[in-house]
């Protein structure tokens, strides 16, 4: 299309300009010929003004009106002669036309180009722009998003709602719909929260080899593709399904206290202004989750006790008045085991009180061990413990308190210097069989508990 328009211009520059400067020639050749030195005017002078006056067309004209008068008082010239001439001039009058408009022509396609490229140059720069700004865009939506973050986890000091907060508002930064966690360390190892479609869970899991990187190098990671990472080798088989991985460490005062950690099954999913987000969700969430740990340590110590790190009596007080009244509410049975260690004054007395103290905390873990983590274990009083089995009637709470009875006989302490074993009289009571309220409950357990003594220690007596 292009070389069309090009040809016809050309066409059109040609034949005008050829046609004046050949006509020209022609009669200025004729001219020379004849002797008639008057054709130099005439044929030259007027077609010159023409051309500025009437442009190439008009010229062109008058030189060819010019040329046949030039013909025809040039009479005794030979016509064979008068021709050629007059072609001859014509092509070459349009050769130099065609230089010269091909020189005009190049200078005007290099500034056509030079325009282009401009133009190529003004709209690449613009689209550059455009990305800037629409960078720079989610980078304060996302800063705006860190600012509702901290609004979240500052409003509650419950660590579930805390770890929660986080996981969420880091799936929302990172804009995936992968797996996110979080991995808290504890003297007994890791605990790894994770969000789903049933809500937050945790577990007990051992640490994998991306979030132990991230642990023990305090170092925020990312990886494009897992399969592609040496580094990484034996993470493929321990995250079969991720393929994109980035971390950011949880640290408090120079200390490695978690991992918040996002992975995605597809590879290269993750950009370094995501690392940059998490780096900063982490510490926001660091600062929640420390206060979090120490709110939660404070409220355990308010009802723990400091030797045995069972429930207090006030705490077992408090719980065990709540479920009487969801069993009276549900219509669901509970067992209330009431256990004394026997003899316990002869081993303070023959032994010392810290082999009592070694005695109490071995039991106390004993029964704590023993039971399922709905259930209760309070230190009642000096050697007395109270174990509340919820949603338990009263035959399957005997099988427990005997369960309980034979694990505290067979635990041994020559290491505190004791040789004997300690053991222990349980007396068990049942809701609503033995009693409706806890007054009644705690007195039933109670009269259970001296029929096992008397009866000769080490056993379990069920309240009639």
């Amino acid at each position: 299309m292009a070389s069309a328009r090009f040809d016809a211009q050309r066409l059109q520059a040609l034949l005008p300009h050829g046609a004046v400067v050949g006509l020209l020639l022609g009669v200025i050749a004729l001219a020379v010929a004849t002797g008639e030195r008057r054709l130099y005017l005439l044929g030259g002078l007027p077609v010159v003004m023409s051309y500025f006056l009437w442009g190439p067309m008009g010229s062109a004209m008058l030189a060819t009106a010019l040329g046949l008068l030039a013909l025809v008082v040039c009479a005794r010239t030979p016509f064979v002669f008068a021709v050629p001439v007059q072609l001859a001039s014509l092509w070459v009058a349009s050769m130099v036309s065609a230089r010269v408009f091909d020189r005009q022509i190049l200078k005007i396609s290099l500034a056509r180009e030079q325009d282009l490229v401009a133009l190529a140059e003004s709209e690449a720069a613009l689209e550059r722009e455009r990305a800037r700004i629409g960078a720079a865009r989610q980078r304060i939506e996302k800063i705006g998003m860190l600012n509702n973050v901290a609004s979240d986890l500052g409003a509650t000091l419950e660590l579930r709602e805390v770890v929660e907060a986080t996981l969420r508002r880091t799936r929302e930064l990172t804009g995936q719909s992968g797996e996110a966690r979080l991995v808290l360390f504890d003297d007994q190892g890791s605990k790894v929260y994770r969000t789903g479609a049933e809500g937050l869970s945790v577990a007990r899991e051992e640490t994998d080899v991306l979030c132990t990187w991230v642990r023990d190098r305090g170092l925020p990671l990312l990886v494009g593709d897992l399969r592609r990472e040496p580094r990484f080798r034996s993470a493929e088989a321990e995250l079969p399904a991720c393929r994109s991985f980035i971390a950011a460490p949880l640290s408090r005062e120079r200390r490695v206290m978690g991992v918040l950690a996002v992975e995605a099954p597809e590879p290269n999913v993750f950009s370094q202004e995501d690392w940059r987000m998490l780096s900063l969700m982490s510490d926001l969430a660091s600062v929640a989750i420390q206060n979090a740990l120490l709110y939660q340590r404070t409220q355990e110590e308010a009802i723990t006790d400091g030797l045995t790190e069972v429930f207090v009596h006030r705490h077992f007080q408090e719980r065990l008045t709540d479920e009487l009244r969801r069993a009276a509410d549900q219509a669901i049975p509970l067992t209330l085991l009431m256990a004394d260690i026997d003899n316990f004054k002869r081993v303070n007395d023959t032994h010392g009180h810290l082999t009592g103290d070694a005695v109490l905390r071995r039991i106390a873990r004993a029964l704590r061990e023993g039971v399922r983590g709905t259930d209760l274990v309070a230190r009642y009083g000096g050697e007395e413990f109270a174990v509340l089995l919820v949603e338990t009637p009263l035959d399957a709470g005997a099988v427990v308190a005997d369960r309980l009875r034979a694990s505290v006989e067979a635990l041994r302490y020559e290491d505190v210097g004791l040789a004997e074993a300690v053991t222990v009289s349980i007396g068990a009571a049942g809701f609503p069989g033995q009693a409706s309220d806890e007054r009644g409950l705690i007195e039933k357990a109670d009269e259970a508990l001296y029929a096992a003594k008397g009866a000769g220690k080490n056993r379990v007596t069920v309240a009639g």
